[in-house]
């Protein structure tokens, strides 16, 4: 079912929104770990369990934005795609018939010229 352009353009809108909103999160989260100190070799098992649970929590937060982000760019894109692609077939179908009326009415035309070329040559004016 085709959905109004105007709803399409709404939920457009709304989609980049929200990809905007997780490409924040995105380089807010990549900068909280670029500005994070690494442990020194020497640091305590202790701190280093605990660099590695924040740092495993950090991989699933970015997990979860990339996978909103996947998820909103899909399905909305998908569909946005779909009704354009219907949109345009069908003038694209409206060429194509035009274009093969026009090269029928050429071959036509052709044919009529070369039975008028045979009328002429068998008929020669006496003269």
């Amino acid at each position: 079912m085709r959905r109004p352009r105007l709803q399409l353009q709404q939920e457009l809108l709304s989609t980049r929104r929200e990809i905007d909103s997780q490409a924040v999160q995105i380089l807010a989260l990549e900068n909280a770990l670029r500005d994070r100190p690494l442990l020194p070799p020497d640091a305590p098992e202790s701190e280093k369990d605990k660099l590695i649970m924040e740092q495993g929590k950090t991989i699933r937060e970015l997990e979860i934005v990339v996978k909103g982000y996947e998820d909103n760019l899909g399905e909305p894109l998908r569909a946005v795609r779909e009704d354009v692609e219907s949109e345009w077939q069908v003038k694209l179908d409206e060429e194509v018939k035009k274009r093969q009326e026009k090269e029928a009415w050429a071959d036509e035309l052709v044919k009529q010229l070369e039975r008028e070329k045979k009328v002429r040559l068998v008929v020669k004016p006496i003269g």
